[in-house]
């Protein structure tokens, strides 16, 4: 029962297959990490530009997996700088 109840705690992973993040939105507490992995057979180069965090992968090859730390809360959007229809917004939650 402990380990259902610690699966249900962490954060969700990303997927990016198909040219999109599977699933397109998530939320995360302040401190979580995401992980995103490139399920497709092409690059992929994941960013986030905002005023309290900034991220860039830079390129983000097949099978590999990002862990992206979010140390603030706030709303943030996820893009590929490839693939510029591929978006997933990141809603950053207080513990």
């Amino acid at each position: 029962m402990g380990g259902i109840a610690a699966a249900a705690a962490d954060p969700p992973r990303i997927v990016q297959r198909d040219e999109k993040f599977h699933p397109g939105a998530v939320e995360l507490k302040r401190g979580d990490v995401l992980s995103v992995t490139n399920d497709d057979p092409f690059v992929h180069h994941v960013f986030v530009e905002a005023p309290q965090f900034n991220y860039d992968s830079g390129l983000q090859r097949p099978g590999r997996t990002l862990a992206i730390t979010f140390e603030r809360s706030g709303e943030y959007l996820l893009e590929c700088a490839i693939h510029l229809k591929m978006k997933l917004k990141v809603t950053v939650r207080e513990k």
